[in-house]
């Protein structure tokens, strides 16, 4: 089995293959969220905002690993077909039927009765007190498909994706290599939430923000100094204090 791994200091995370295939490993591997970061993000203002860019680089995406066509018929809500290698039509695809998924109850008629199962290829291993955050991408506002958000343990290894499906959008087709999904790697430790008022340590923490706003930061030995106060100071403090 192969597997790729991410360090946490001596904690290793693996993904890895349930079978033996090079040919995913190497053309769809699970890889960072910001190979896919979003156009919206790029742009010349928006890419100087470290909480924007910083956001994608504890994510991780699994990519479409075969091509799927999903096709609805225009007279009849209930039929649908499916065009895909008939390996994946035996072996990937499965369904949550409507009787346990109750979708057009909930989400009404845009969506198709059922709910479609994909059990990929990928497996994960995890050291004790970690989980795997599953979800969509963001910024799909019309996307033809929603995978359901969850957690998965590695008491139950391979990743399986429950999907729905738009069918107010049409048909559709999902290539292989489109971003199929967000992995994120969450550490099992609930913190306790306080909401407090005139507590000192809140109270300083953002003191020191506030009187930040009022500093100058010297931007090089010969150049000139910046202040927080104008468009993007606080931005370009931060990448400053980054090395950027």
């Amino acid at each position: 089995m192969n597997f790729l791994k991410n360090f946490f200091g001596k904690e290793e995370v693996k993904f890895g293959l349930v079978e033996d295939n090079d040919f995913i490993l190497k053309n769809y591997p699970i890889v960072s969220y910001k190979k896919y970061m979003h156009k919206f993000v790029k742009q010349p203002w928006v890419n100087r905002c470290p909480g924007l860019i910083d956001y994608y680089s504890p994510f991780y995406v699994m990519p479409m690993w075969f091509d799927l066509e999903i096709y609805f018929d225009d007279y009849d809500p209930d039929r649908i077909d499916i065009e895909c290698n008939n390996y994946h039509k035996e072996r990937t695809i499965g369904w949550h039927k409507e009787d346990l998924a109750n979708t057009r109850n909930i989400f009404g008629n845009k969506v198709y009765k059922d709910i479609i199962k994909l059990s990929t290829p990928w497996t994960f291993k995890m050291p004790k007190g970690y989980s795997l955050a599953v979800r969509s991408l963001d910024y799909s506002f019309n996307n033809h498909f929603y995978p359901f958000p969850g957690l998965q343990y590695d008491v139950e290894p391979i990743i399986t994706l429950p999907i729905l499906l738009r069918r107010d959008l049409g048909s559709f087709r999902i290539s292989a290599g489109d971003p199929l999904v967000v992995l994120e790697i969450i550490k099992n430790k609930n913190l306790k939430l306080k909401v407090v008022k005139n507590d000192d340590e809140l109270l300083s923490h953002t003191k020191y923000f506030i009187d930040s706003q009022n500093t100058t930061i010297p931007k090089g030995s010969k150049s000139k100094v910046f202040s927080n106060n104008e468009i993007q100071g606080l931005t370009k403090m931060y990448n400053k204090f980054k090395g950027k």
